[in-house]
């Protein structure tokens, strides 16, 4: 049965990276690639079985096994409790430091400021800023958040 978040739930995580490296024409060392992502102790594991942080994991192993030049993410912690985000963050951020992109769309600010360099805050799907983080976020106390809340106050104003 298919999870609907990248893997095979009744595969162990072990299968789960063989059958989509095998799928896509991949030559890869599987035991390197489950040990980059942390996940050698739950190999012989069904994903199914797996935390929600480690099946995060595991669909960022599964994303990386071609070695993409770029990766894209939707919420990548959502759900996740704060030591398992820390690591998703470690791990998105060794691939951008070994020279992978990152493009990545998230609600929560501090995501936002701990993983981006440049950021668009969108409103009503067009640009409304767009910079670094800091740039963005002015020099006005609250920064990004309250870059945030004022377009959502804007766009409730709109929308009465």
């Amino acid at each position: 049965m298919h999870s609907g978040a990248g893997h095979y739930n009744r595969l162990s995580v072990r299968r789960n990276l063989a059958f989509f490296a095998e799928l896509h024409g991949h030559s890869i060392n599987l035991e390197a690639h489950l040990t980059r992502y942390g996940l050698t102790a739950f190999a012989d594991r069904p994903a199914g079985q797996l935390s929600k942080g480690y099946q995060q994991r595991l669909n960022l192993a599964r994303a990386t096994l071609h070695n993409p030049k770029l990766l894209l993410l939707d919420e990548p912690s959502d759900g996740l409790d704060p030591g398992a985000t820390d690591e998703l963050y470690e791990d998105i951020r060794r691939f951008a430091s070994e020279g992978g992109g990152v493009l990545m769309t998230s609600h929560r600010v501090e995501e936002v400021e701990a993983l981006c360099g440049r950021v668009v805050l969108l409103d009503g799907g067009k640009a409304s800023h767009t910079g670094t983080v800091e740039e963005v976020a002015g020099v006005e106390a609250g920064g990004l958040r309250r870059r945030l809340l004022a377009l959502a106050d804007k766009r409730k104003s709109r929308q009465e």
